[in-house]
């Protein structure tokens, strides 16, 4: 048997915000974050294939990636080779290529520290990434008021 609702009776309707936590982003369990998160901005994913005149190949964006998370503040990160290869899954030797093909394409500036591993300063790469997301949103900007 239905009963009726009274006319002036409210109903309560539960609003749920939607989880955007990392770890509900990857799968909801919190074990996939448990060592921590590299923050990637997605101009840097996209924009890797299209840098001119040369763009990043993906081995190369994930040596830049596993260096980043190495990264704490302004300073560069020094992980070593052996760490970064061993994380990537690679030989340290293909690593040390990765590296001398980012400083030929003029990505990065590796800084020798004595005694110690060298520190990895992508500087160079984030401007361009940064100068190509300004050159795409001004096409953008352009494209928008020629439509209008």
């Amino acid at each position: 048997m239905r009963r009726k609702a009274k006319k002036h009776q409210l109903e309560v309707v539960e609003v749920t915000t939607p989880k955007r936590d990392i770890a509900t982003r990857w799968g909801g369990d919190p074990v996939i974050v448990s060592k921590g998160f590299v923050g990637v901005p997605v101009n840097f994913l996209t924009a890797c294939a299209e840098l001119k005149p040369y763009c990043l190949t993906v081995a190369e964006m994930l040596f830049v990636i596993e260096v980043m998370c190495f990264k704490w503040d302004q300073d560069a990160p020094y992980p070593g080779y052996k760490k970064i290869a061993s994380r990537m899954g690679v030989t340290e030797q293909y690593a040390r290529k990765l590296a001398r093909s980012l400083e030929g394409k003029g990505f990065l500036h590796r800084i020798a520290r004595v005694g110690r591993s060298n520190a990895f300063d992508f500087s160079p790469l984030f401007e361009r990434i940064v100068k190509h997301a300004n050159t795409v949103a001004l096409g953008a900007e352009r494209a928008k008021k020629r439509a209008a």
